[in-house]
Order: C-alpha cells, then sequence, then structure tokens
C-alpha cells in the first residue's frame, strides 16, 4: 500500500512538472514566433535552404555586362548615349526576344534622337523607371521623354532590402500613389508577349496597395526570389565585345538580353543569399533571376509568424508528449530528430511546395524542452527516491553482514539525505548494494536447494530457477528458463500425474498446494520418479505474487528399495538354497552312509559351494560397477583387453569344443575407463557366448571405430555367436536383474542372471550402452550379436 501511494505521488508529480514546462515553453515559443525574436536565424536558415535549392541557369537569358574591361575600353562613366544606341543596334541585329536596359537614361543627351531611333527599331525594349522618396513625398523618375516614348515598356528597377541588409525580394509592382508599373523582368515578359499584363501575379499582395494617398509609394505583389546561384550564373558577354563585333552572330537570337553594370565601383550591385562570401550580385543578375522565376512559375510565400506559432505548438507538443513515454537517452535522440525533422522539413516544404515556414521559435521549443524536462524529472526521481531510501533504511537489515559490509550497506550508516549529489549517489550505492546482496542471497539459497525448483509469478511464467532446474530441463544458464511458461518449462519431459503440467499451472495460478509421486520421461531417456510440490508466495503486504514449484527426485530412493527387495530375495533364495543343500547332503550321509559315499557327497558339496561363492562374486561384481566413478578412471587400451579376454576364455572354449577368433581392424583402442571392469564385462559376454552355443560352434570377438549418439568418436566392441538366438519378445527382459531366459535346444547354464546387468551397468557407467541383435531362424543361420559402445579418448 506504502509502494503503491508512492508511486502515485511520483507520477502526479511528474504530471505537474509537464504541464508547468509546456506551458512556459509554449509561451515563450508563441512570443518568439509572433514576435519575430530570432528572424536573424530564420533568414539565415532561409539562406541555407534556398542555396540548396540547385536550379540551372536558363538558357535564353544573356547578360551584356557593364564590365571593368568594358570601362577600360570605352572609357569613364557614364557614356554618351550615341555609345548605348551602337549597342542596341548590334543586338537588335541578333533579334533578341527583348532587350532590358538596366541604365538609368533620366538626364538628356544630344545623342538621345538616335538613341530613339536604334530603340523603336529594336522591337521589345524595356527601359528601367526608378522612384525616389524624401520628405514623406515620392516621385518617379522615367528616361527623358523621347526615350520613354520609344520603348515597349518601362519597368521598376528598385530591391527590397531585408533588415540585415540582403536582398532577397522585389515588388514585382510599384508606383506613386497606384502600383502601375511593373518590375523590369515582369515588364519584359509582358512586353514580350510571355505574360499578360492582365494575369493574376504571384507574390504576397496588399489588398489596399490602391487606395493609399496620391503623393506615397505604393508597392504589391512582394516576391521572393529563388535565385540561381552567385555571381557569373548566367551567360555573360562584355559591353566592349558587343560593340567590336566579337560576339557570335545569332548570339541573342530569342533571347531575353539585359544591359546592366557588373563592375563594382558602378555600386549597382547587392549581398544576397548566395552571393558568396562578400561578393554582393550585380542587380542585373538579380533581374535576370526575377524574370527566370517568374517565367518558370515559382511563387516563394511566406508562412508568417502565425503559422511559425502554430508550428512551434505542435513540435513542442509532440516531443513532450513522447518524452513520458521513452528513456532519458532516447529523449536526447527524439530532440535531435525533432530538430532535424523541423529544419529539413522547412527545406523540403520550400522546395517542393514553395512555402516558407520559419522553424526557429519550433526549434527554441524543441531544444529547451530536453533540459528542462530532464531537469524537473531528474529532481521528481531524486525526491521520490530520497524518502524509498530514508524508509528503506529504516528497516532492519534482512541479512548478516561482516563489519566491512556493513559500512556500505547497513541502515545505521544511511547519508544525510540531502541536495548534494555524493549524498544521493552514496544512498543509491546503499541501497543497491542490499538489493544484491538479497538477490545474490536467494540465488545462493535456491542453488543451494537439493532439488530443482523454480519461483513463477502470477501467470505461472517462471521467474527465478535454480542449477538443477536448469539441468533437468537442459538449459544453461539455469537464468535461461526466465519468462517460460510452466506448461513449457521441460516440454521434452512428459509428467505423468493427475492433471500433468496443466494441473499444476492452473495450481500455481491459483495459489493453490500440492503434494503427490509423478514420474517424467522422456522418448529417450529413463523415467525419473519425482515427489512434486508446490507453494503460494506472497508479497509484504500479503498480495499473492507467485508460488514456488520444487521436483524432488526419489528415483534414487525408488532404486535402493528395490535393490534391498533384490538384496534380500537374493540373501533369502539364491544364496540360501545352496547352502540348505550341503546340509541336507550332510544329513543324508551321516544318517545313510551307503547311500551317500564320500567321494559323491565331496563332489556334490563343492559344487554347491562353488555355486555360492560364484553367486557372491557376480553379486559383489556388480556391486562395484554400480559404484564405479570416473575420476578414477585411467586409459585403457580395448585390443589389449580383449587379446587378454581370449587367452581367459581359451579354457571354456576347448571345453566346448568352440573357437574365438579375434577380429581387431586397429593397432589401438584407447578409452578412459576401469580396465579391470571392462575386463570382466567382455569376458562376461565371451563366456555367454560359449556356454549358450552348441558344442563345437565359432565365437567371434573385435573392435570397429565408430560414432557415439552424440556424434563423437567412439569405439563398438562386439561378441558375435552361433547359438541358439534370443527371442525377439524376450529382448526387453534380458538385462533385467535375476532375470534368465531358456530355449528348446539350450544347454543347462548355472547362474542367477547377473550377468549382463553387469554388463548393462558397466558400459552406462563408462558412458556408453550395450546393444543386440539375435536371430533365431532359419536354422543354421541363428546368433546373437553383443555390442558395447564406448566413447573414444580424447588427447
Amino acid at each position: 500500500m506504502v509502494a503503491d501511494l508512492a508511486r502515485r505521488w511520483f507520477a502526479s508529480r511528474l504530471v505537474r512538472e509537464w504541464l508547468i514546462i509546456v506551458a512556459l515553453l509554449l509561451i515563450v515559443a508563441v512570443a518568439a514566433a509572433r514576435g519575430q525574436w530570432l528572424w536573424r536565424l530564420d533568414q539565415s536558415l532561409y539562406d541555407i535552404a534556398l542555396t540548396l535549392w540547385e536550379r540551372p541557369a536558363a538558357g535564353d537569358i544573356v547578360i551584356v555586362a557593364i564590365d571593368d574591361a568594358s570601362l577600360e575600353s570605352i572609357g569613364r562613366w557614364p557614356w554618351r548615349r550615341a555609345v548605348h544606341a551602337t549597342l542596341v543596334d548590334r543586338i537588335a541585329a541578333d533579334q533578341p526576344r527583348a532587350l532590358a536596359l538596366d541604365i538609368i537614361l533620366s538626364e538628356p543627351d544630344a545623342a538621345d534622337p538616335l538613341l530613339a531611333e536604334k530603340l523603336r527599331a529594336a522591337g521589345v525594349v524595356v527601359l528601367p523607371l526608378v522612384i525616389e522618396s524624401g520628405a514623406g513625398r515620392a516621385r518617379e523618375v522615367p528616361p527623358v521623354a523621347g526615350l520613354a516614348s520609344a520603348a515597349t515598356r518601362l519597368g521598376l528597377i528598385g530591391l527590397e532590402l531585408d533588415q540585415d541588409g540582403l536582398a532577397r525580394s522585389v515588388y514585382l509592382r510599384e508606383g506613386v500613389g497606384t502600383p502601375r508599373h511593373a518590375q523590369l523582368a515582369l515588364a519584359a515578359l509582358e512586353a514580350a508577349g510571355v505574360r499578360s499584363a492582365a494575369a493574376a501575379l504571384p507574390g504576397e499582395a496588399d489588398p489596399e496597395a490602391s487606395g493609399r494617398l496620391s503623393r506615397t509609394r505604393v508597392r504589391d505583389h512582394w516576391y521572393q526570389v529563388p535565385f540561381v546561384g552567385p555571381p557569373g550564373s548566367y551567360a555573360q558577354v562584355s559591353y566592349a565585345d558587343v560593340l567590336t563585333g566579337q560576339v557570335p552572330a545569332g548570339l541573342f537570337r530569342n533571347k531575353f538580353v539585359f544591359v546592366g553594370a557588373t563592375a563594382i565601383g558602378l555600386g549597382d550591385a547587392f549581398p544576397t543569399p548566395v552571393s558568396g562570401g562578400a561578393r554582393p550580385l550585380p542587380g542585373v543578375e538579380i533581374h535576370a533571376n526575377v524574370l527566370q522565376a517568374l517565367n518558370e512559375g515559382i511563387d516563394i510565400r511566406l508562412g508568417g509568424p502565425k503559422r511559425a506559432a502554430w508550428l512551434a505548438v505542435a513540435a513542442l507538443l509532440i516531443v513532450m508528449t513522447l518524452y513520458v513515454r521513452v528513456t532519458p537517452r532516447q529523449a536526447l535522440f527524439l530532440t535531435g530528430v525533432a530538430a532535424l525533422v523541423l529544419l529539413v522539413g522547412a527545406a523540403v516544404l520550400l522546395r517542393m511546395g514553395q512555402v516558407w515556414l520559419a522553424p526557429s521559435a519550433a526549434l527554441l521549443a524543441v531544444l529547451s524542452a530536453y533540459p528542462l524536462w530532464s531537469w524537473r524529472r531528474l529532481e521528481a526521481a531524486q525526491g521520490y527516491l530520497a524518502e524509498e531510501f530514508e524508509r528503506l533504511s529504516a528497516e532492519p537489515a534482512l541479512l548478516p553482514v561482516g563489519a566491512e559490509s556493513y559500512k556500505v550497506a547497513g541502515p545505521h550508516n544511511a547519508p544525510a539525505l540531502g541536495e548534494s549529489v555524493e549524498a544521493r549517489i552514496q544512498a543509491v550505492r546503499m541501497a543497491t548494494e542490499r538489493l544484491r546482496n538479497l538477490k545474490r542471497f536467494v540465488a545462493d539459497a535456491l542453488d543451494s536447494l537439493p532439488d530443482a525448483t523454480v519461483v513463477v509469478d502470477r501467470e505461472a511464467n517462471v521467474v527465478l530457477a535454480n542449477i538443477r532446474m536448469g539441468r533437468l530441463a537442459g538449459v544453461e544458464p539455469a537464468a535461461a528458463l526466465a519468462g517460460r511458461p510452466v506448461t513449457q518449462l521441460l516440454p521434452a519431459l512428459e509428467l505423468k500425474s493427475r492433471g500433468g503440467w496443466p494441473q499444476v499451472a492452473d495450481a500455481l495460478k491459483a495459489g493453490l498446494p500440492l503434494s503427490h509421486e509423478a514420474t517424467l520421461s522422456s522418448p529417450d531417456g529413463p523415467e525419473r520418479e519425482v515427489l512434486l510440490h508446490t507453494a503460494p508466495c506472497h508479497a509484504a503486504s500479503g498480495e499473492r505474487i507467485g508460488g514456488i514449484l520444487a521436483l524432488i527426485d526419489i528415483s534414487a530412493l525408488k532404486e535402493t528399495e528395490r535393490k534391498r527387495d533384490e538384496a534380500l530375495r537374493f540373501l533369502s533364495h539364491d544364496m540360501r538354497a545352496p547352502q540348505a543343500s550341503i546340509l541336507t547332503l550332510l544329513e543324508m550321509h551321516a544318517t545313510a552312509p551307503e547311500a551317500m559315499p564320500a567321494a559323491k557327497l565331496t563332489e556334490r558339496v563343492g559344487r554347491y559351494a562353488r555355486r555360492t561363492l560364484n553367486l557372491a562374486d557376480d553379486f559383489l561384481r556388480l556391486a562395484r560397477a554400480e559404484r564405479a566413478k570416473s575420476a578414477e578412471f585411467a586409459p585403457v587400451d580395448l585390443v589389449a583387453l580383449l587379446e587378454e579376454v581370449r587367452e581367459d576364455a581359451l579354457e571354456l572354449a576347448r571345453a566346448q569344443d568352440a573357437a574365438i577368433e579375434l577380429d581387431v581392424g586397429v593397432e589401438e583402442a584407447m578409452v578412459h575407463g576401469d580396465g579391470e571392469l571392462l575386463r570382466r564385462t567382455m569376458l562376461n559376454l565371451v563366456s555367454n557366448a560359449i556356454k549358450y552355443s552348441p558344442r563345437g560352434m565359432r565365437v567371434r570377438i573385435g573392435i570397429a571405430a565408430d560414432a557415439m549418439a552424440d556424434g563423437k568418436p567412439g569405439w563398438s566392441v562386439f561378441v558375435v555367436d552361433q547359438g541358439h538366438g534370443i527371442a525377439e519378445e524376450d529382448l526387453p527382459k534380458l538385462f533385467g536383474r535375476f532375470t534368465r531366459l531358456k530355449r528348446d535346444g539350450q544347454p543347462e547354464v548355472d547362474g542367477v542372471g547377473l550377468g549382463l546387468v553387469f554388463v548393462k551397468t558397466v558400459a552406462e557407467r563408462h558412458g556408453g550402452r550395450v546393444e543386440v541383435h539375435s536371430r533365431t531362424a532359419p536354422p543354421g543361420q541363428t546368433g546373437s550379436t553383443f555390442t558395447v559402445r564406448l566413447p573414444r579418448m580424447q588427447d
């Protein structure tokens, strides 16, 4: 309950902090956007975006430049009108589409009639007009009367400079009292018939442009110029070269020709976003940019402060909403992504939508949100942790600790939780140390349990598992079992009990205790008998939070009980029977010596005594085989061992007129094991092959390289006889304790059925297995093959 209240308090405090930050930043962002506090940054970003908008210069625009070479060739500026008349005549000879002179011709000259004549003959000619303002009044300054009447159109050559002194725009319509004059480039397009004078104009229109005072300067259709590139982007020829005929014929045919000053000393140049360093862009090139943009239908509109404010509000709300769902590192990444999206989005919107939406206010909001939110969230988290640390320090320590550990994690040494970072770090270190100690304690306690145990949550999913459960599941480390449902805890093992794994899962989910015996079985392994036990787990508040499942392996206990029963049967029957027979024989000899001669008595008593001794030896060998430990094993050469077994079995083979053939295809076959147990194993198989075969038969023993079930290299030691064979239904009983099988026609052989049990036990203790294949028909082809597979000793 206390922890739940603390979490709610922390959440409510975070909500309050979030609302305060959002409200504060909204006010700042909206004020910055509406007040254009960051106009310089917005204009810089606009310039960068405009520079990234790559457009080739139009091929139908040519500039005749009044450059430094022309000034040097013709003389100081201004030049006589006769010079301009010659130039117009030269250009007109190529029949240009339109000729625009960016040369102020407001002062009379003696050669004005000559120039007027050339202008009329040139076709479409646009002359400049300027507007002068002062003392609250404005006046239009056209070319001299004779030249103005000779021109096709007059065009304004004024530019608009922004607060930073850069030329980024022009007004397409302007005049005194009413905006009746077109900008020079627009006038050229209209004079050439490319645009109609009545057509709608791009740019930001002024609805009150026609209602101003008659003597004031009125401007309309504010047009943002999308510059093509730095100075020199358009095709240029020198004024002097045109005069001297050094330009190719037809250069100006069907093209828009602008004549204007490019020499720095003439002062007709302005800084622009694409000027390139400190190099200004000549006014004549600005007019060329305007003409190309108008001809291409480009119309860049400014989003304005209101839209910039809405952008800032939207960006701020999006990132602040996401901040509460991500980690601090993700929040930092999110902030960078948001800033990048704003910048790239503004450039893409300018390029694709021809709208410039100033992003500076939104950037201010987004970039300020991260540090403010991180700071307030950290403060809230520290306040919450401080209270939790104090509560934790007040609780008694669960685990006993040493002197050094007590200084680190003991509750009595908690630092005073003030505002210092060191104190908070110390508190965190102490708390985490205590939690690590407790977690290690729980894990060690769980691993130390002798039984396979898991801790599950309320949905019966594994939370903790000890080493023994990991081994049982075939998973290492056991921690990899975390998150696995109980029903899939041991997928390779079938639980044979009431209800199986689903019943266990249901009991854990319901918090019901279970305790009963069950069997775990797998298709390729032995069955395990277990005691299944479940119990619920509760939190400090009393709420059930999960459960514990333990599988107590009682297979060894059951096996011990079985062996005890077998030993009692062995002692009560197999060992007692020969002794009882000996006593009976002695009593018969004592009461009737003539019926039991001494020689016969001695032979029969010896036979029973040897039988008892063999039984005891078999039982002891089996017990030794069951106790064999791999730590006591040593290198054993199976080739040498088989030769020794063959020598040991020769006497028995001669008694049966049997032959023993040794089939060894390798010089050496090394294994890691107990040489005496392996020798006795093979001797048991060879002895059985001789005993259970008719007289005069052949027994073949040998070794072959093989692979184990896991793919690792191994050896196959085989014994092949020509006996009567073993029935298929008897094969599963063959390796049972005290089991003896007999077929019609087989000789009577002494034994109690422990020999093959010994063989199987030794093979398994050495990491191998024993296999048998037998044929009982047809006659003459019967026999059995016993194969012991052992892992090869690695170098």
